[in-house]
């Protein structure tokens, strides 16, 4: 069973960002089960960041090149979904339980394990 605090530290990489980049940066990378996890963690807040950066500039070309702008409470939706897809896969970690993500596992496991 892996110790609490490894697992909390793995599960508040998914909550928020700062978490993961210290593992990635520091001495913890050395472990197995957190350099997986920060690591997954640390792609899928690129992914939503990358989203979000994506969403505002389709609403900057959509309003200045047509003058239209479209409800704000619908645009951020997928955004919305991937952040509590992130709290959902901490609590799960943080209960022993570690999701597989199709692709973003992939990815990681092969950037770990090469």
């Amino acid at each position: 069973m892996r110790r609490f605090n490894n697992r909390l530290l793995a599960a508040a990489a998914y909550v928020c960002f700062l978490p993961a980049l210290y593992i990635i940066l520091s001495d913890a990378r050395k472990d197995e089960f957190l350099s997986h996890h920060a690591s997954r963690a640390f792609y899928l807040w690129v992914l939503e960041a990358a989203g979000l950066f994506g969403l505002r500039l389709l609403l900057m070309v959509l309003y200045d090149s047509f003058r239209i702008l479209p409800p704000f409470d619908f645009m951020f939706v997928p955004y919305w979904l991937l952040m509590f897809a992130n709290v959902t896969i901490a609590v799960l970690l943080f209960f022993n339980y570690s999701p597989r993500l199709p692709f973003v596992s992939d990815w990681t496991e092969s950037v770990i394990y090469k």
